[in-house]
């Protein structure tokens, strides 16, 4: 049985906890932005920063296991590699995809060659910087939860303060641009917000696996709602549940790493929103279809009319033009004005609202 009582999964558990929520706020804003793997080319893009800081403070006369020197070296890679990602889309003709690709492998791959001279180095062996590329989350002290703490609340009002900025950034930033808003500088704190949570997820979960908490509890909140408002509570929900779940079932069983329980509870809280609203549209399309069976039933005055659309019987002179050629009902033209012919069932007449006969109609003047 696991017990919180430990001192130690407390503090895993919190510090897990507030990250995932961090992320699903964030990650709200980045799905939506059509960013999601940005926060993927970023963390990779620390592997190099993480090596060069701790050779760095070995050359200094440090140990090189200094923690803020180390999430240090990371951030200021992660900026160099945001920048360049940035550099490629304005300055050349790549798309961001592209960008985000070249900066990916690029930088892992330095990263790679700076921890292969980092494990020749006397002080690299026993210095457990793989750690950041899959996490160990047991490892987090009451220092290092502090400092999620305080990023994590850093983020979080950053982003109830430019709120309204980042919707509408999210969803047009056109016409933000000529609105006059600093689209540019917008972009650039939202991609720093995702630099910020990046660092601070490295040593839990790993700069592998950090992506999925940046996009699939957003991902799953999508399934909930269309406002975004209620999209950054759900998903901010769902990161913080994902993150505590797995934390806790990585303590109770030991052999299983922490990041990759957190991906999997997330991945599994993904697969219940998606066969849960699934279920519900399917119920919800059943309920409209017998609907619009009863609502045509009720609307049709002759064997001929089955669209089922609601029809008016026009008046004045104008109720001579009323009679169908091939209805004996005056009621069985469908007098709706400026309506396409798509929403009035299966009619044919272009543009215009018919009878169900396939006769076109004309306007009413």
């Amino acid at each position: 049985m696991l017990r919180l009582q430990d001192y130690n999964t407390r503090v895993v558990v919190l510090g897990t906890t507030l990250l995932g929520l961090a992320a699903g706020v964030v990650g709200s804003f980045t799905l939506l932005r059509k960013r999601a793997l940005m926060g993927d080319a970023l963390s990779h893009a620390m592997l190099p920063g993480i090596g060069l800081a701790f050779m760095i403070s070995v050359a200094a006369g440090g140990t090189g296991k200094s923690l803020p020197v180390l999430l240090t070296g990371a951030t200021l890679s992660g900026l160099l590699g945001l920048g360049t990602v940035l550099a490629v889309r304005h300055f050349t003709r790549l798309k961001e995809d592209t960008a985000l690709g070249i900066v990916l492998s690029v930088y892992f791959g330095a990263g790679v060659a700076v921890l292969g001279v980092v494990q020749r180095m006397g002080e690299g062996h026993s210095a457990g910087l793989e750690s950041f590329i899959y996490g160990k989350a047991a490892s987090l002290v009451a220092a290092d939860t502090a400092v999620i703490a305080v990023a994590s609340a850093l983020v979080i009002g950053v982003s109830a303060l430019l709120f309204k900025e980042f919707r509408l950034l999210c969803f047009d930033a056109g016409y933000a641009a000529t609105q006059g808003w600093p689209v540019v500088r917008l972009d650039l704190v939202m991609m720093s917000l995702v630099v910020v949570v990046t660092v601070i997820g490295l040593q839990a979960v790993g700069l592998v696996l950090i992506i999925a908490l940046l996009i699939i509890p957003a991902a799953a909140a999508r399934f909930w709602t269309e406002r975004l408002r209620t999209l950054t509570w759900i998903a901010a929900g769902m990161g913080a549940a994902s993150c505590a779940i797995g934390a806790a079932a990585s303590a109770l069983l030991p052999n299983l790493p922490s990041g990759a329980m957190i991906v999997l509870v997330s991945t599994g809280l993904f697969l219940l929103s998606l066969l849960g609203v699934a279920n519900a549209a399917r119920f919800s399309a059943g309920n409209a279809g017998a609907r619009s069976i009863a609502r045509s039933a009720g609307n049709m005055c002759c064997a001929p009319c089955t669209s089922g659309v609601k029809r008016r019987r026009p008046a004045g002179p104008e109720r001579r033009r009323s009679r169908c050629p091939r209805c004996p009902s005056r009621r069985s033209w469908l007098a709706v004005r400026g309506r396409p012919a798509s929403s009035a069932g299966n009619l044919t007449a272009p543009r215009r609202t018919g009878c169900s006969s396939g006769v076109p109609i004309k306007p009413w003047r």
